[in-house]
């Protein structure tokens, strides 16, 4: 599934397609849909040009559970053949904030990803600032 909506401001010219974050839990986390495992959801991707996935994130304001989470961080930092170092950056978001990203580093043990906090900055108590302090401090 393409992110139609980008379509108007890249039209043809984009060399990647553009993913949409709620496919993931449509494809992957909907019990009442098709569901497959997002290993090989992230595969199919991949192979299409993706080089970014969301993944969620640890303590998420869904209801995807931390371990789901960090395997889809590690699937995604996996290369797909074994001689070829290509691997997806994991897009971490949902409910995050700097006090969630060392419990995120200590399960994944890596740096090699996105950690998207948009609303643990610009809602953190002591303003936006703050938020960004707060996620440098982490």
């Amino acid at each position: 599934m393409l992110a139609w909506r980008a379509y108007p401001i890249c039209g043809d010219t984009a060399d990647l397609p553009f993913t949409a974050i709620a496919t993931v839990g449509v494809c992957c986390r909907a019990i009442h849909y098709w569901v497959i495992e997002f290993a090989a959801y992230q595969k199919i991707w991949r192979l299409a040009g993706v080089d970014h996935l969301h993944v969620n994130g640890l303590q998420n304001k869904f209801w995807e559970p931390d371990d789901s989470v960090v395997a889809s961080i590690q699937s995604c930092l996996t290369p797909l053949w074994p001689d070829a170092a290509h691997c997806a950056m994991p897009v971490i978001a949902s409910g995050q904030w700097g006090g969630r990203a060392p419990e995120t580093f200590r399960r994944t043990q890596t740096l090699d990803v996105m950690y998207v906090a948009g609303g643990g900055i610009m809602a953190h108590p002591d303003g936006p600032a703050a938020g960004v302090n707060a996620i440098r401090q982490a």
